[in-house]
């Protein structure tokens, strides 16, 4: 798993740091609904900044997002296919403390092939899951 810091900089605005930690993934610099998701990163920093740790890795972050915009099956909640138990946290978390947003996010959804193009995001996904 890449490891990219979600450390603060000294007096960083939150849209600032949203857009930061969104530019260290290719994936999400290229993503055609940046924009949407860097309000809702925005919106998580300013809500729970407590979550962006010093010494924490954004990757996790990076993966709920993907998920969020992407085309799963519908009972994804339930989720195996998150590489770790953070991943499924920052998913799980997002969309109960964000309702509106990741609700407005199912009309935005990608295919799962986008990512496969990217090499921090190409084993995010289980291929070998008959549900894919």
């Amino acid at each position: 798993m890449p490891f990219y810091a979600t450390k603060q900089k000294s007096l960083e605005k939150s849209s600032a740091f949203a857009k930061r930690l969104l530019d260290n993934s290719p994936a999400l610099t290229e993503f055609q609904y940046r924009e949407q998701a860097e309000k809702l990163l925005t919106a998580t920093i300013d809500r729970f900044p407590e979550l962006f740790l010093k010494k924490g890795n954004a990757f996790p972050l990076y993966e709920a997002l993907q998920h969020l915009f992407t085309d799963l099956p519908a009972d994804y909640e339930n989720d195996k296919d998150l590489t770790d138990d953070t991943a499924h946290f920052w998913y799980l978390f997002l969309r109960e403390h964000f309702p509106k947003e990741t609700t407005a996010m199912k009309r935005r959804k990608i295919s799962m092939d986008y990512w496969l193009d990217f090499d921090d995001f190409a084993g995010s996904f289980d291929w070998d899951d008959p549900s894919f």
